[in-house]
């Protein structure tokens, strides 16, 4: 996973044989976008989950195409993306 933001620190998982995996992102800092690359090309959409003091796992649905999604990804919040073939 590569990250291009000093205040951002990133945790992957993927199960192969299930097709299912999980993004967990720490935004320290101020509020920016996210591209996320490099997920299975079976992949049409995902599940984001928004968390701070204020938020409790607010959830969202995102579209996948050809691996590729943008987040929007809020200041200091923790974040976590789902998804699965």
């Amino acid at each position: 996973m590569k990250v291009d933001k000093e205040n951002v620190n990133t945790a992957a998982f993927y199960n192969k044989a299930q097709g299912r995996g999980a993004l967990h992102m720490v935004n320290n800092g101020a509020a920016c976008k996210a591209e996320i690359s490099g997920l299975p090309a079976s992949v049409s959409r995902a599940v984001v989950y928004v968390t701070n003091a204020i938020q409790n796992a607010e959830e969202q649905t995102v579209s996948v195409s050809g691996g590729i999604t943008t987040i929007d990804m809020p200041a200091e919040r923790f974040v976590t993306i789902l998804f699965w073939r």
